[in-house]
């Protein structure tokens, strides 16, 4: 996802429209995901988060003094972010539900995460 953002800013100059921004590169990937098995395949979360990234390096590139985002190279600029895949209760130890600063039921994140040979960690 994140090549792919690099190309599609690449190909902005001067006198054409502007490149897409997050949303609108949001929208493209949702578009994408119905045309596409194997972009289904991967985690539409894990995607939109590089996309995310993405923005976020284009909005820092002159504050940051790295310039603009490159491409990025399989085992060399590899990075993720840990997502929570399910909302869980948390409970007091005597079996109460915890409850936050407004009363209501305090909810975690179950946390799965692969490396890559596909073990799963949690």
């Amino acid at each position: 996802m994140w090549n792919l953002a690099v190309e599609q800013h690449a190909h902005w100059a001067p006198g054409r429209n502007n490149a897409p921004g997050f949303a609108q590169q949001c929208r493209q990937l949702t578009e994408a995901h119905r045309a596409s098995e194997w972009l289904r395949a991967g985690n539409a979360d894990v995607q939109r988060q590089a996309l995310k990234d993405f923005a976020r390096a284009k909005d820092a590139r002159f504050t940051s003094g790295l310039g603009e985002p490159t491409w990025r190279k399989k085992f060399l600029h590899e990075g993720f972010r840990v997502i929570g895949t399910d909302r869980v209760p948390e409970f007091e130890g005597d079996g109460r539900p915890k409850p936050n600063a407004k009363g209501r039921q305090v909810m975690s994140r179950l946390v799965v995460v692969q490396n890559s040979t596909g073990a799963g960690l949690r």
